[in-house]
């Protein structure tokens, strides 16, 4: 019998990691959602959420994961080829059920800035979050542009989010003029 292991990289760094599921199980629990949404859907602490997801891979060992053998995961799928290839193949593009939805929201503070830029990134990271969570249970995802892609360009992939989204929710509490735009933008 052969197990699977899914990788999703997520935005800000994050991975989560499922192991041991079967080839159905991946293909409808995760390949199809990520191939149709670009997003998946799994449990996060005690709730099951949607979350955007960057990249999808998939590792198929013959043995069973136990994160209770001490062996380190990275270890355990050491020289496994990633699979997603081989399963997104299997999945024709569909329309899928989610609604896309871009969330405009100033791109404030810095991760490695002073503590005030520290705690400004913090709001406005749990403001997203809970915008996510709300999204998350009304079979919606969010996409925020600094998660979804690199700042390079980022007017036109702004531009090109707003038209893929079903509709758009903005946070205008800090008065940002690009905040105005992008706001503008999707009303066209």
């Amino acid at each position: 019998m052969s197990f699977f292991h899914v990788v999703a990289l997520l935005p800000g760094g994050e991975r989560k990691t499922v192991n041991n599921k079967t080839e159905a199980e991946v293909i409808t629990g995760f390949v199809t959602p990520f191939v149709q949404t670009s997003t998946i859907s799994t449990k996060w602490g005690q709730k099951t959420q949607r979350r955007q997801a960057l990249e999808l891979m998939i590792y198929r060992t013959e043995e069973r994961y136990a994160k209770t053998s001490g062996t380190k995961f990275d270890v355990f799928i050491k020289n496994k080829k990633n699979r997603f290839t081989e399963f997104a193949d299997k999945v024709a593009p569909q329309t899928g059920q989610s609604h896309r939805v871009f969330v405009v929201m100033p791109l404030q503070g810095d991760k490695y800035g002073d503590q005030d830029q520290q705690r400004i990134l913090k709001e406005y990271d749990e403001r997203f979050d809970a915008i996510e969570a709300v999204l998350g249970g009304l079979d919606c995802y969010a996409i925020r542009i600094d998660k979804e892609a690199p700042l390079e360009g980022v007017v036109d992939t702004i531009k090109e989010e707003i038209r893929k989204a079903k509709f758009i929710i903005a946070d205008l509490t800090d008065e940002r003029p690009s905040c105005y735009f992008e706001a503008g933008y999707g009303t066209r």
